[in-house]
């Protein structure tokens, strides 16, 4: 008779270190305007005289409202502090109204540490019964080789120079944004808009020159007063 001869069977269990990934530290930003704010923030008393080159015509250009506020987001353990500006402007030739202002903060979730935070700034055009349109004509951070496309147009920094002659006046510092089209700047007496154009910006004045392109059109600063 065989005998049974029990056999004892060990199971080793081996704890291998676990594989999670680290968890991404949270960050902060502070997305503060810097240079550009010195371009395109004005606040009232600002005003702009500016002369149609094609025909003479003179308007003047008046700030009546404008805000500066710094919105904090959140999202993912990150934070962002975004600096937001816009303002209001009234013509004194033909009461046409102007708004600048940024369309919405970005949302910090598409965003990582090291991503560009694009600010694309727009100015609107109309009156008690009459809207002209909208445009995208400033964009930062400065970047010639970025384009930026609208549902209706697109804007890039076209030109950068450090002096710009106006009549007798020099300024400095310009920014010029070229617009595929256009739908601010009249062109003729019927008030029609379209075509390619430039806005020329100088820092700590605003906006210098605003060229029709296509129709050969353009208005430039003649004197001004300003308010930051």
């Amino acid at each position: 008779m065989k005998a049974h001869i029990p056999y004892i069977v060990l199971f080793v269990v081996v704890l291998l270190p676990s594989c999670k990934p680290e968890e991404p530290e949270p960050w902060t930003r502070y997305e503060y305007l810097g240079e550009a704010r010195d371009y395109i923030y004005f606040k009232p008393g600002t005003w702009w005289v500016y002369e149609n080159i094609k025909d003479g015509r003179l308007d003047t250009i008046e700030i009546t409202k404008s805000f500066d506020d710094t919105t904090k987001l959140t999202g993912n353990g990150n934070t962002m502090y975004y600096e937001e500006i816009e303002w209001y402007a009234k013509s004194r030739m033909d009461v046409y109204e102007y708004h600048f202002y940024s369309w919405n903060s970005p949302l910090i979730e598409q965003y990582d540490e090291g991503r560009t935070a694009w600010r694309r700034y727009y100015l609107a055009k109309y009156k008690p019964g009459g809207y002209v349109g909208v445009v995208t004509n400033f964009i930062y951070p400065f970047d010639q080789t970025y384009t930026q496309n609208t549902s209706t147009h697109s804007v890039q920094l076209k030109i950068e120079l450090n002096i710009l002659k106006l009549k007798s006046k020099e300024y400095q510092n310009i920014k010029a944004y070229l617009l595929s089209d256009d739908d601010l700047i009249f062109y003729d007496e019927l008030e029609r808009t379209g075509g390619a154009a430039q806005y020329y910006w100088a820092k700590n004045i605003g906006m210098i020159k605003l060229e029709n392109l296509k129709h050969s059109v353009s208005w430039e600063l003649i004197d001004y007063n300003i308010v930051q």
